[in-house]
């Protein structure tokens, strides 16, 4: 079965393949009409995702109020994501699937004025030698990437193995760096991003640091009182269990100085055993601000590797817009936003989240102190409101190119 899907998704792919090339072509001779004002967001990934909400849906919707013709077109759900990897040969029917659609919706963008690409046009799909940036570079005069993550270290670009398949199939290792050189701007979620990846982005002739953003919550929400239990807490995708389930052994330890209750806070979770009381609350949009409400100390733990360097840290971010005293691993943004002791707490060494949380619980008489400091941080800098000018500038600039 797995050679008969494998044959048809080469033939499948090379039908593609080669009709977007005569596109290409074409597109080389002749113009499409554009819509002056029109601006269109090409996400991977739909509602409820972060960055479908916070760096697409969100400004999409805010440029239309301002005059502007913007949609956002995104390609799958992770939810339908989950399903596919969860079939046999799952993989390579996701393939066969949002190849297809972003074909298609390549083709609808021809009219528009300005293109907004969210990290990468396809994703697990590094054939065609970049095809679809090649076409996208025919079609539109002004290209802008969005990316808020390492994704050149999350692919392990320049590692992998050639295969006689690889070869066949044109697969490009360096995709994601090569694919920057289509784009006239980019749109860095970090400043570390920034540092890593505009000196690789030659025809680049703008930049935009522009952090994930939330909401003004105009007052910190988070209200500490009382000697109840502590709570700890982290939220975050299934995908990113690993990072939380890293410190767990940690926190058991924790658990024979201290009582806390942990709180979960996930699309899907497995069954976890811990010495520790551990409550799992399955991820809503519409009730996300309410179950986060429910921790007192929000926990960032990361991996010390390129791919962690590269993180947005919009969890922490998330938790202190609310007011919720955080702890997180000293890794690139975190010690950006976090000043130790003052907004948040800082883990210098991953063996050490017993001694840190240990002293953050003893110091909960300055939780309501801390809390007001970190929304404070996150309401400066990291807001929709915060960033409001300074994005619709940017984007009328690539717009008029003045």
């Amino acid at each position: 079965m797995y050679r008969v899907l494998l044959l048809f998704y080469t033939v499948y792919f090379y039908l593609l393949y080669l009709l977007v090339k005569l596109l290409t072509i074409s597109f080389s001779f002749f113009k499409s009409k554009k819509v002056s004002n029109k601006i269109i967001y090409l996400e991977l990934f739909g509602p409820p995702m972060a960055g479908y909400t916070a760096r697409s849906r969100y400004w999409s919707d805010l440029l239309r109020a301002k005059g502007y013709e913007s949609d956002v077109y995104w390609v799958i759900t992770y939810e339908q994501y989950k399903q596919f990897m969860s079939k046999r040969h799952g993989l390579l029917l996701f393939q066969i699937k949002t190849l297809w659609k972003r074909v298609k919706q390549c083709w609808i963008t021809r009219d528009a004025a300005l293109i907004i690409v969210r990290r990468e046009l396809l994703m697990y799909n590094d054939y065609g030698n970049l095809f679809l940036e090649k076409w996208m570079r025919c079609m539109h005069k002004s290209l802008i990437i969005d990316f808020d993550d390492d994704i050149a270290a999350a692919k392990h670009e320049g590692q992998k193995r050639r295969t006689l398949f690889s070869r066949l199939m044109l697969e490009s290792h360096t995709k994601f760096t090569s694919s920057l050189a289509y784009y006239d701007a980019c749109i860095y979620g970090t400043e570390y991003l920034y540092q890593q990846f505009s000196p690789r982005a030659v025809s680049a002739t703008r930049h935009l640091i522009l952090p994930t953003c939330v909401r003004d919550y105009a007052k910190p929400l988070k209200q500490y009182k009382g000697d109840n239990v502590i709570r700890i807490g982290w939220v975050g995708s299934s995908y990113n269990l690993r990072n939380i389930e890293a410190v767990f052994s940690q926190l058991e330890t924790l658990y024979e100085r201290t009582a806390f209750e942990f709180i979960l806070i996930c699309d899907k979770v497995t069954t976890i055993h811990t010495t520790f009381p551990l409550r799992f609350i399955k991820w809503s949009e519409d009730a996300e601000v309410e179950n986060l409400l429910q921790i007192d100390i929000g926990l960032m733990p990361l991996f010390r590797n390129d791919t962690a360097r590269g993180k947005a840290a919009f969890k922490l971010i998330q938790y202190m817009s609310l007011g919720i005293v955080s702890v997180a691993s000293a890794v690139t943004i975190n010690t950006d936003i976090i000043e130790d002791g003052a907004n948040g707490y800082l883990v210098e060494d991953e063996t050490k989240w017993v001694e840190v949380l240990d002293m953050v619980i003893r110091s909960r008489s300055q939780f309501a102190q801390i809390g007001e400091a970190a929304y404070s941080r996150i309401s400066n800098t990291y807001t929709f409101d915060a960033n409001e000018a300074t994005y619709l500038s940017f984007i009328k600039q690539q717009l008029t190119g003045a």
